[in-house]
């Protein structure tokens, strides 16, 4: 499956909502690409900054770096998204209503106010704002509340972590 993407203002790229061939996309040839997907920085709950998280992606080969930290788009706003060396670190946000579901959200400009909001309804305002969603650690034995019931609007889910190491950072792919 291919999924083409679109240019969101020159900032970030979201997937078309139909998944498609290369030659659609208008592409010759297909690239694979490491990405780490679902990680905090100080501006949350994450014990590294920003540029700390983007030079660890890049000391490891990674080629792209989503932040998401949780309900909080300091990132975007402080204006640290963009590229490390040649690593892109994008910031998303992640959804994080108490004792529920999370969903990761990418290419909105504000963070989604999820109080009182349903799963999918949080999916559905992700998407009317021209965003996407991602399920976040749905499958951790730490997230026994999830189901995926009642979504419907997440273009995917995130189902493994990171590892942290006393005193660094380490990033798996």
């Amino acid at each position: 499956m291919v999924m083409c993407f679109r240019s969101l203002g020159g900032r970030a790229f979201l997937p078309s909502r139909t998944p498609t061939t290369p030659e659609r996309c208008g592409l010759a040839e297909l690239h694979d690409v490491s990405c780490v997907i679902h990680v905090h920085s100080t501006h949350s709950d994450g014990t590294g900054t920003v540029p700390e998280i983007a030079r660890a992606g890049e000391r490891t080969g990674t080629d792209v770096v989503l932040l998401t930290d949780h309900d909080d788009l300091s990132a975007l706003h402080d204006g640290e998204e963009g590229w490390y060396g040649r690593t892109l670190l994008l910031a998303g946000h992640e959804i994080s209503p108490v004792g529920r579901n999370h969903m990761l959200a990418f290419g909105l400009d504000s963070e989604v106010r999820h109080c009182g909001l349903t799963p999918a309804q949080i999916a559905e305002t992700v998407r009317d704002r021209g965003g996407f969603g991602i399920a976040a650690h749905p499958f951790s034995t730490g997230s026994k509340r999830f189901s995926a019931r009642g979504l419907g609007g997440e273009h995917g889910v995130a189902g493994s972590r990171g590892r942290r190491r006393p005193g660094g950072l380490e990033l798996r792919g």
